[in-house]
């Protein structure tokens, strides 16, 4: 999956979700 490993993708976000700023939630998305 575009060298992302999913499992820590996951745990990452919904660990900083809660306090991300929802105009800038696309750059939790993993890229290219």
């Amino acid at each position: 999956m575009n060298d992302v490993e999913p499992f820590q993708w996951l745990k990452h976000t919904l660990e900083v979700i809660p306090d991300y700023p929802v105009n800038q939630l696309d750059k939790l998305l993993p890229r290219k």
